[in-house]
C-alpha cells in the first residue's frame, strides 16, 4: 500500500490502461491478497468500476482469481457486483463458474440475499426459500421473473447437517392468472451440467417461454445441488490442469483416463477438506429437494420436465412422491435400470453406425467406403499423431498444443454427434483430415474441449457421485467387458479401458450405493410425453421403445433429424408440449410438425 501511494504521489496515474483495457486495480483484483491495496487505489482516485475491453471490472477479475477479502475489500469500497460484462456476466457469475474457492461466491452472493441469510463466514443461517436480487438482466422483453435460492441440509436425514442452498428462478407467464400446474425444469442433464443461469439465462427464456405462453403456465427452473449457481458449487475446475498438459502429449486411451483419475483425486481431497459427503448427490435426494420446494411455494403438483439424466430426476420424482407431478414431459430421457455400462461398447459404435448411415441415406457419401476410411484415419493418427497449434478453438480454450490421436478423435467425433447438425459435416471433416486440414474440425473441437474436457460449468464430483451409486453398483462388468469383444476393434478396445478405469473412479469418489430400487425400472401411469430425437446416440429409439411398457399413459413425439439436442427446443416441440400440459395428448398436427 505504501508504495501504492508513493507512486501516486509521485505523479502516477491509478487509471491509466494497458492495450487490454485493464488499470493498475484490475491487476492488483488478480494478483494480490493485501485489502490495504485495494483501498491505497481507491482512495488515490482509481475507479473501481473500471471496465477492461470485454466489460470486466476489477471485481470480476478478482472474483476468479479466489481471494475472499480481495473481493470484500473492492464492495467495501464500491465495486458494483452489479456491473456485467459484455458476455452479461454479473460478479456472481464469475464466481460461480470460475472461482475454486467457495467463499468469494458467497462474498457476492450476500449481496443478492436479505440480510441474516448468510452468516459472516458465508454458511446459510436456516432452511427453506430465501428471495434474491437476480443476477442477470431485466430487458422489458422478458417476463415477469423472480429469482430465490433454497436451502436444504445436506444430508437430508441429518437436521443437524451443513445447509446447502440451489437457485430457483420462476418465469411468469403473461396470462393474468396461471391455468394449472407450473412447470419445473429440473437442470441441465448431465448429471452436473447447469442451467446456463449464469453465461445465458435468455437462452431459457427463448427456449421454453413458447411452452409457458401456450400453456397458461408458471415456469420454475432449477439448478440441482452442488451444480452451477448452487452454493457451493462442487467442481473439479483448478484439478484438470494435468488433463490440460496431456493434451499436448501423445497419449494413448489409458494414459488419457489415468490422468483424468489424478486430477480427481486431487479434487476429492479438496472437497473432503471442505466437508463434502458426495453420498448426498444422487437422484433420490434431488428428488427430496424438489419435494421440499414443491412444498416451500404451495404448489400442489408440477409439470415435471426432464432433459437428459434430468429425466431420471422426474421418474424417481414420479416414483417416491407420485401425487407431486401432474404430467412429465422427457426430452431425449435417461432411464433408471438401462445399465448403460453393460451396452456402452454397441452403443458407441451405433452412434458412429448412424452417421454412416445418414450419410448414405442423404446421398452425400458411399457409407462403405466412409466407413473404412474413418476406422483408417483413427488407427494411422493413434501411430502417428496431427500435431495442432494454431486453431482459433485452441486459442479460445487456452490450450497451446494439441496431439490428435485417434482416440480424441472418436471421442470428439462421438460427443460432436449430440448434435444433429453434425452429421451433415462428417463425411467432409474425414475427408479435410485424410488431407491434413482442419476448419470443420475446429468447430468439432473446440465444443469438445469447452463443454467436456475443460468445460468449467460442468460438475464433474456431481457426475460422479451419481454414476457410481446409482449406476455402477448394479453393473455386470463381466458382461460388459464381453459385449466389448464383440464391437469393432477400436471401440472394443477403448471401452475395456474406460471399463478398467472406471472402477478407480468410483474407488476415488467413495460414495455409498444406491437403495436396489435405484437400478430398477420405473413404472407410472403419470401422463407421459416423450421428445426423442431419430439420431440421438445417447437413448437410441429401439431403447426408449422397450422402456414405454413401463407407462400407461404415453405420447412419443420423434424428431428425424435431432440428435440428443437441437430441434426439440423449437416452435414444434413447444407448441406440441404446451398442448399436451393443457389436453393430456397430441394430435396428428404435432406429429406432422417434426417431419423434415
Amino acid at each position: 500500500a505504501e508504495v501504492v501511494s508513493a507512486f501516486v504521489a509521485a505523479g502516477a496515474d491509478p487509471n491509466a490502461r494497458d492495450d487490454e483495457g485493464w488499470t493498475p486495480l484490475h491487476m492488483a483484483g488478480g494478483a494480490n491478497d493485501s485489502a490495504e491495496v485495494v483501498s491505497a487505489f481507491v482512495a488515490a482516485g482509481a475507479d473501481p468500476n473500471a471496465r477492461d475491453r470485454e466489460g470486466w471490472t476489477p471485481l470480476h477479475v478478482a472474483t476468479r482469481d479466489n481471494s475472499a477479502a480481495i473481493v470484500r475489500a473492492l464492495i467495501d469500497t464500491g465495486a458494483d457486483p452489479g456491473r456485467r460484462t459484455s458476455y452479461g456476466w454479473a460478479a456472481l457469475t464469475t464466481a460461480t463458474m470460475l472461482s475454486e474457492t467457495p467463499m468469494v461466491a458467497g462474498e457476492i452472493l450476500r449481496l443478492h440475499l436479505p440480510d441474516g441469510s448468510l452468516t459472516q463466514d458465508r454458511q446459510w443461517q436456516r432452511k427453506g426459500l430465501h428471495k434474491a436480487a437476480c443476477w442477470f438482466d431485466h430487458d422489458r422483453a422478458w417476463p415477469a421473473k423472480e429469482c430465490y435460492y433454497f436451502a436444504v441440509n445436506e444430508n437430508p436425514g441429518d437436521g443437524s447437517s451443513p445447509l446447502v442452498a440451489f437457485p430457483v428462478v420462476r418465469f411468469r407467464t403473461g396470462t393474468a392468472e396461471p391455468q394449472g400446474s407450473p412447470v419445473l425444469h429440473l437442470g441441465g442433464g448431465g448429471p452436473g451440467r447447469s442451467m446456463d443461469f449464469e453465461t445465458d439465462p435468455f437462452r431459457i427464456w427463448s427456449d421454453y417461454g413458447a411452452l409457458i405462453s401456450d400453456a397458461e403456465r408458471d415456469l420454475y427452473v432449477i439448478d440441482p445441488r452442488g451444480v452451477g449457481m448452487s452454493y457451493p458449487r462442487l467442481h473439479c475446475m483448478n484439478a484438470l490442469e494435468p488433463v490440460r498438459k496431456g493434451l499436448s502429449m501423445k497419449l494413448d486411451a489409458r494414459e488419457d483416463g489415468l490422468l483424468w483419475n489424478e486430477a480427481y483425486v486431487a479434487c476429492k481431497a479438496r472437497l473432503d477438506g471442505e466437508g463434502r459427503n458426495l453420498s448426498h448427490y444422487n437422484s433420490a435426494v434431488v428428488a427430496m429437494d424438489v419435494e421440499a420446494l414443491r412444498r416451500a411455494f404451495g404448489v400442489r403438483q408440477w409439470v415435471l420436465w426432464g432433459s437428459s439424466y434430468g429425466a431420471r430426476y422426474a421418474l424417481t420424482i414420479a416414483r417416491d412422491f407420485p401425487g407431486s407431478a401432474e404430467a412429465l414431459i422427457l426430452n431425449g430421457a435417461a432411464f433408471p435400470g438401462l445399465k448403460y455400462t453393460e451396452t456402452r461398447a454397441a452403443d458407441l459404435e451405433r452412434a458412429i453406425e448412424r452417421a454412416f448411415d445418414w450419410c448414405g441415406r442423404n446421398g452425400i457419401c458411399d457409407p462403405k467406403s466412409l466407413r473404412g476410411r474413418f476406422w483408417e484415419l483413427v488407427r494411422r493418427l493413434d501411430e502417428d499423431p496431427l500435431t495442432l497449434t494454431d486453431l482459433p478453438s485452441l486459442a479460445t480454450s487456452s490450450v497451446e498444443r494439441l496431439e490428435l490421436t485417434g482416440s480424441r478423435l472418436l471421442d470428439v467425433v462421438l460427443f460432436a454427434l449430440y448434435e444433429g447438425e453434425f452429421f451433415e459435416v462428417f463425411p467432409f471433416l474425414v475427408e479435410q483430415l485424410e488431407h491434413g486440414r482442419t476448419s470443420i474440425l475446429d468447430e468439432a473441437l473446440g465444443t469438445w474441449l469447452l463443454y467436456w474436457v475443460l468445460d468449467g460449468s460442468l460438475s464433474d464430483p456431481v457426475m460422479g457421485a451419481h454414476y457410481c451409486a446409482e449406476e455402477y453398483p448394479f453393473v455386470d462388468f463381466e458382461k460388459a467387458v464381453g459385449n466389448a469383444g464383440e464391437a469393432n476393434s477400436h471401440v472394443g478396445s477403448i471401452t475395456r479401458i474406460g471399463l478398467d478405469l472406471d472402477k478407480e473412479y468410483c474407488r476415488i469418489w467413495n460414495v455409498e450405493p444406491a437403495r436396489p430400487i435405484e437400478g430398477e425400472a420405473v413404472a407410472t401411469s403419470i401422463p407421459t410425453l416423450f421428445l426423442q430425437g431419430a439420431l440421438d446416440p445417447t437413448t437410441p429409439i429401439d431403447r426408449l421403445d422397450g422402456q414405454l411398457k413401463h407407462f400407461g399413459n404415453h405420447e412419443v413425439l420423434v424428431f428425424e433429424d435431432s440428435s440428443h439436442s437441437g430441434s426439440v427446443y423449437g416452435r414444434c416441440a413447444m407448441e406440441a408440449a404446451g398442448h399436451f400440459v393443457q389436453h393430456k395428448r397430441l394430435e396428428e398436427r404435432h406429429r406432422q410438425c417434426v417431419k423434415p
